[in-house]
């Protein structure tokens, strides 16, 4: 999961690191304000791997994650 993080385009450097390094099986939470995260995600993932329920909900968006997904990403 990624929390408040957008991953802008001019971060190349962390990009590169979730590319190379991520398990490519691995499904990726996007946990954010904005809804712009998803297509920085997309860029670098094939969206089918991405959930997007918890992306672009502004200040409810790490509220949300908490009550409904915390205990069950172990």
């Amino acid at each position: 999961m990624i929390i408040g993080f957008s991953l802008p385009p001019s971060d190349q450097i962390v990009s590169s690191m979730l590319a190379t390094e991520l398990n490519e099986n691995a499904t990726i939470i996007p946990v954010d304000y904005g809804d712009a995260v998803v297509s920085n995600l997309e860029r670098i993932f094939p969206a089918e791997r991405i959930v997007t329920d918890d992306a672009g909900l502004r200040d409810s968006a790490v509220p949300k994650w908490v009550a409904t997904r915390a205990n069950h990403t172990h």
